[in-house]
């Protein structure tokens, strides 16, 4: 890509919607990267991506295996030229227009000899990157727990996480859309 897109903070965000602030305006777009998942967004070779409500069909181009982790790759069907503001917003949906809601973010819920608790994060994995507090951590072991219809991942990070706290937002970049557009 060139230029920069920074997500913008929402109070109710999923990684499959999105508002994106772009630095340097694109004028095409060109695919999107996503982590597989068993969601109905993944039904056929197909999706939807809403840009600022306007629909844009993608089909698969390619799927490969990084980490342990599935990534589909696809691409727009005809070129996309955009006409984009400061803000644009993404919704990926499939073929017949449904999508569904993935937290963007969790939260640490607690801390137990150097093991995070994160409620909610049962797609983590070994050999995710995930960002707290502005630094990358690797997770080097997972293991869940459920008590009380309550389901806890249990993560092992690489590195030092002294600087990690009871509540500190957790964003798995393992796990968020890599989308690609051209100047």
């Amino acid at each position: 890509m060139n230029g920069a897109v920074d997500r913008v903070k929402e109070d109710v965000e999923s990684i499959y919607t999105s508002t994106l602030s772009i630095k340097t305006a694109p004028q095409a777009f060109n695919g999107v990267i996503l982590p597989y998942e068993n969601n109905i967004i993944f039904a056929g070779s197909y999706i939807i991506v809403l840009i600022d409500e306007i629909k844009h069909t993608l089909k698969l181009r390619n799927s490969f295996d990084i980490g342990g982790r599935k990534y589909l790759e696809y691409e727009t069907i005809e070129k996309i030229t955009l006409s984009i503001q400061e803000t644009i917003k993404i919704c990926i949906q499939n073929v017949c227009g449904k999508t569904c809601h993935k937290e963007f973010a969790l939260y640490v819920g607690d801390i137990i000899d150097n093991v995070l608790l994160i409620a909610g994060s049962e797609t983590y994995r070994v050999g995710d990157i995930i960002q707290i507090n502005d630094e990358l951590h690797h997770i080097s072991f997972a293991t869940t727990t459920t008590t009380e219809d309550i389901t806890q991942r249990h993560i092992t990070v690489d590195g030092d996480i002294t600087h990690i706290s009871v509540g500190d937002r957790v964003i798995n970049v393992s796990e968020n859309p890599v989308f690609t557009f051209y100047s």
